[in-house]
Formats: C-alpha cells, sequence, structure tokens
C-alpha cells in the first residue's frame, strides 16, 4: 500500500480532513485552502482540497523540504505537482523545489515563488506570499488555513 494510501486509510488524520472539508463545503465563500508546512499540514490540506474540488496552495521551510522522513517517496512532488503555488522563504529552496516537481510532471516552474517571510505569522505570510503573485492569480478569494 502507498504511504498516501496509509494516509487516507488513518482514522486520525482522515477524520481531521474529513471534518474540516465539511467546514470548507458549507461555506462556498471559501474558495482556496492553505497549508503552512509542507509536510504533515499540507497533506492534510492537498486531501481536503480533493475532497472539495477546491484549490490549494503551500508554504514550505528548510525543515519539511529537505528532511526525507517528513515526505517519503515521491509525497513532496505529487503535493508540488498538485498546489496552485508554492511559496518558500528563499531562492534555493524554490529552486529545489522546482527541480522535484518537474520529476513527477515536467511542472511549469513559474508557481514557485521565493518570498522572505516573517517566522511566526501564517496569515502575514500568506499575504506577502499572494503579493508576490501575478494579480491575476492573485484574486482576493477567501482562504482556509489548515
Amino acid at each position: 500500500m502507498s504511504r498516501f494510501r496509509r494516509f487516507i486509510a488513518n482514522r486520525t488524520l482522515g477524520c481531521k480532513a474529513g471534518a474540516i472539508a465539511c467546514d470548507v463545503l458549507e461555506r462556498p465563500e471559501i474558495r482556496h485552502l492553505h497549508g503552512h508546512f509542507c509536510h504533515g499540514a499540507t497533506t492534510i490540506t492537498w486531501f481536503v482540497a480533493m475532497l472539495t474540488a477546491r484549490p490549494f496552495s503551500f508554504t514550505a521551510h528548510a525543515k519539511d523540504i529537505y528532511q526525507a522522513k517528513l515526505n517519503p517517496g515521491d509525497l513532496l512532488p505529487r503535493k508540488l505537482g498538485a498546489a496552485r503555488f508554492v511559496a518558500t522563504c528563499t531562492c534555493a529552496n524554490a529552486t529545489y523545489l522546482q527541480a522535484r516537481a518537474a520529476e513527477v510532471s515536467g511542472d511549469d516552474l513559474a508557481r514557485f515563488y521565493a518570498s522572505y517571510l516573517a517566522l511566526g505569522d501564517e496569515e502575514a505570510n500568506l499575504t506577502a506570499a499572494l503579493k508576490t503573485l501575478d494579480r491575476d492569480m492573485a484574486s482576493r478569494e477567501p482562504v482556509r488555513y489548515v
């Protein structure tokens, strides 16, 4: 069984994603999901996005990018391929993530943004990341933080 299927089968994480999905579906003004840190939070965000047919994005930092045990197998490249965009805190991280995404999908590499984010304030971090996007992508969509 793949690691992603094991995640879905895990009742605790699956229940958490299901509960969040119910909340999102009851609130049509939530049109975009965002996970902060690309390991567990983004895995749940991705699952919620699949359940609700909403796009998602995430921020990635050194620990969760480079420690393989946090995103085993091809989980990180698959998340990168599924996300609407990815923001990270350095150009080196953005370059690395672009290369990882290309492993799985030959991805359009324009969706990765380096933004020097302030630590500790997820909403400000996402706002800073969105400001770096093309104006068409940075619509003022309500975001559900997971």
